[in-house]
């Protein structure tokens, strides 16, 4: 149960916050949370002055006519004068240097009435923050739960800069344990989260300060954000804690000065997630870890689970870790603590010396969440046990795994914890060690198809083969020809003639198929089997030939079994089109069980195909019993659809006949073209063209009943989808509908050199894109936000056309 003291600062708090939130519309979440934290630092400061008195090695000095007690609280003006306050509490005090410019308290004057002000801050008035009430480090635990509850309950913080959970901070900050006379580095500080574990964490060692005086860090810490604002407050929350940082010390990116512990943060947010690895740009190009690490320096770095196996950073992990023998401890982070990322963060622990018993190895641990009112954090027992894990470098759970570079390297050099903890990893090395699995490489002819692009149409060619084409059947693995496009080869090179597995390299399952060319295939509209002893095969699937002593049936259904699909999907890689694939030198790696002889191969497969028969039957089975809700849903539903449209599309066609009527009546008086109204972007609307775009509207009203009536009752025929310009579409038929919303619309092509043409239901597309609008429009876009888009990427590649969309680039529009 909190202490009563606690609690009475956590309700004022909270009442401040409300304050804020009921006066004025124009203030962000974030202001509201600022101001009250300035306000909660100049009552600290001043109580502390005013009870325990100042010394020369006082962290913090104020004027006696700038204290809180000399506020005039009749003044209706009073942020204006905190503001001034604020500045002279600057001027006196080297180490806060132009932490009043970024905050500007002053500009909230104009928003916030001077009642509200004045009740502000009687709010804070009835505290008393001074060290006799709250001690250093009950103040530094308090000020953490409030950065902590906003950043979890409104986002506040989230929304601003990358936050660091409390938890995950005490977590890295044990595990690079930094001493007092070690100086620490903090690039891209946030808020001083890091920063603020890492003083407690040398406090608890050393003892806490019992008065407000300099302890001897401030020369020992080293921090830089971009965000001024951001800087000023981490500046202010530090110096709540004791550290003020001298003029020399307010922190550049790359500069000369070494540090012995270095932290550095994954840098996740709209921006930097579409700056082009904005991350590796600083580490691999500036190579931070070298030039701002001393040589026996420790650093600790969040990084995506995608990117410990992405293609792009293969280079620069097989540098950090073989190369130069750097990295110590990889740590999976569970996936909750940062949900709407939609990937597991990993923090790797960097040892520029590690010890003897530790070369050439890595020790991987995955934490466990945990929770508590909904919210995810790491336990005290889960940091304990982790760090006593990297501490003593052995291994006590199945959550822990000591891995070596020589396993690193059998598996192409992924990091990924995946790879290496956990039940499957255990399983492989089992394999490994017996001699009963082996990696797809040593066991097979493994190679990407030939066929780099689609080739051009020729119905005397051979047929192309896409990852389209494979089989999703397991009762009929074959592949299926029936919608295949013919072409002839660009060499001979490209041309498959023997029988083998074909699996996709793209996407969640290998969709492995079977493509023999003496076995006879049904083609639809054709009354007579066919043969295809020849095909070309798109480069995203994989052309896989047994070897003599391998059946190739074994390997097609061992392709099924749990430890296989396990290994496919640790190995997985994000693209920049958001879909999974995986890479052919990874897929080479998979480790296949293994029967040394034909006989037992073929024996465990005819047991092993009526088990997966089973299973696929009794799939089958649920999913019929859900067809036959489903269809009672769809005549429910049909009978809704047939009755709006019964009664809407009268009224749609009454609607029409006036707008066209006076579009003819505008074009006879030539008045068609005049300007109507000015855009938000600067461009004139006419007269005519806002009619159509009634009228385009209307027009989708009707195509959107038609079609919805039509998929409920699963009349939507191959006639009905046609070849057209995904780009085109956008352009001609959806952006115009959103010109004048509050928000720009943008659509771009990402690779000019993609074909756009896809075979489109365009009425049903077009409502989709629709809703996605309306959604984004409902709930991201905010009136007090300005500049705010919403944009639509397309892209891909032979085979696939990808729809991108984000929303992104939102200014804050201050009045």
């Amino acid at each position: 149960m909190k202490n009563n003291k606690t609690q009475v600062f956590n309700n004022k708090i909270s009442e401040a916050i409300e304050i804020l939130h009921n006066s004025s519309s124009t203030l962000s979440h974030f202001d509201s949370f600022k101001i009250v934290f300035v306000l909660i630092a100049y009552k600290r400061f001043n109580d502390i002055l005013e009870q325990n008195g100042a010394s020369d090695k006082s962290i913090i000095t104020i004027p006696e006519s700038y204290r809180w007690s000399c506020l005039d609280f009749s003044s209706e003006q009073l942020f204006k004068l905190i503001d001034k306050n604020f500045r002279e509490i600057s001027s006196a005090n080297k180490g806060l240097g132009d932490i009043a410019d970024a905050l500007d308290i002053q500009r909230y004057q104009q928003n916030i009435s001077p009642l509200t002000q004045k009740e502000l801050l009687n709010t804070f008035d009835s505290l008393d923050l001074s060290l006799n009430n709250f001690s250093l480090k009950e103040f530094v635990e308090i000020v953490s739960a409030f950065f902590e509850q906003h950043a979890e309950s409104t986002g506040i913080i989230r929304s601003k800069t990358s936050y660091i959970p409390n938890s995950l901070c005490k977590l890295i900050v044990k595990l690079l344990n930094p001493q007092i006379s070690e100086k620490l580095y903090n690039p891209h500080c946030g808020f001083g989260d890091i920063l603020i574990a890492a003083i407690t964490h040398i406090y608890e060692n050393h003892g806490w300060p019992n008065k407000f005086e300099q302890y001897n860090l401030s020369n020992n810490i080293d921090i830089y954000e971009e965000d001024k604002e951001i800087l000023g407050l981490a500046k202010l929350r530090l110096a709540m804690a004791g550290v003020l940082f001298n003029s020399a010390a307010k922190g550049s990116f790359f500069n000369e000065n070494k540090a012995d512990v270095l932290v550095l943060r994954y840098l996740f947010d709209d921006y930097y997630m579409n700056s082009d690895d904005y991350i590796y740009k600083i580490i691999k190009f500036k190579n931070i870890y070298n030039s701002r690490l001393i040589d026996n320096g420790r650093m600790g770095i969040l990084l995506p689970q995608n990117q410990l196996s992405n293609m792009r950073t293969d280079k620069f992990l097989k540098e950090l870790n073989f190369k130069n023998d750097y990295i110590e401890s990889v740590i999976q982070l569970p996936l909750e603590l940062y949900p709407s990322l939609n990937t597991n963060l990993n923090l790797l622990i960097i040892n520029k010396n590690k010890s003897i018993d530790r070369k050439h190895k890595v020790i991987y641990t995955k934490v466990s969440p945990f929770i508590r009112d909904g919210l995810v954090s790491i336990s005290h027992e889960e940091i304990e046990r982790i760090v006593t894990a990297y501490n003593n470098f052995e291994t006590r759970t199945k959550d822990e795994e000591i891995v070596t570079y020589e396993e690193i390297q059998q598996n192409n050099f992924n990091l990924s914890p995946n790879c290496y903890v956990g039940t499957t990893p255990s399983e492989i090395k089992k394999l490994r060690k017996d001699e009963t699995g082996i990696p797809l490489k040593d066991m097979y002819k493994i190679e990407c198809g030939k066929t780099k692009k689609r080739p051009e149409k020729d119905k005397q060619g051979l047929p192309f083969i896409s990852t389209l084409d494979l089989s999703t059947n397991l009762m009929y693995p074959y592949v299926n020809f029936n919608n295949v496009t013919f072409g002839k080869p660009a060499s001979e090179g490209e041309i498959i003639r023997q029988k083998c597995i074909l699996v996709s390299l793209l996407g969640d399952t290998l969709r492995q198929t079977i493509f023999d060319p003496n076995l006879p295939y049904k083609k639809e509209s054709i009354e007579d089997d066919i043969k295809y002893p020849e095909i070309l095969v798109s480069r995203n699937i994989v052309v896989i030939v047994p070897k003599e002593n391998i059946d190739l049936e074994y390997l097609f259904y061992q392709l099924y079994s749990p430890i296989v699909r396990k290994q496919h999907a640790a190995r997985h890689k994000n693209t920049r089109w958001s879909f999974p694939r995986i890479t052919l030198s990874d897929l080479k790696t998979i480790i296949i069980p293994i029967f040394k002889s034909l006989e037992d191969q073929r024996i465990f497969i005819n047991q092993y195909k009526s088990t997966l028969f089973e299973a696929e039957n009794a799939r089958l089975e649920t999913l019929k019993e859900r067809l036959k809700l489903v269809d009672k849903k769809q005549e429910a539903e049909f009978s809704i659809i047939r009755h709006l449209a019964h009664n809407i599309n009268p009224k749609i066609y009454n609607a029409k006949s006036p707008i066209n009527d006076v579009i003819k009546f505008l074009e006879e008086r030539q008045l068609i073209d005049e300007i109507l109204s000015t855009r938000l972007d600067g461009t004139k609307e006419t007269v005519g063209e806002a009619l159509n775009i009634s009228i385009k509207n209307l027009n989708q009203v009707g195509n959107i009943l038609k079609s919805a009536r039509d998929l409920i009752t699963r009349e939507i025929r191959k006639d009905d989808f046609q070849d057209i310009d995904v780009y085109e579409l956008f352009i001609n038929d959806i952006k115009p509908l959103y010109t004048n919303k509050p928000y720009k619309l943008i659509v771009k092509k990402v690779n000019r050199m993609v074909d756009g043409h896809i075979q489109l239901h365009k009425e049903h597309f077009v409502e989709a894109i629709n809703n996605i609008i309306i959604n984004a429009e409902y709930h991201a876009f905010n009136e007090s936000f300005s500049d705010a888009r919403l944009e639509f990427d397309i892209d891909g590649n032979d085979e696939n056309i990808t729809i991108d969309y984000k929303i992104m680039e939102f200014y804050f529009q201050r009045i």
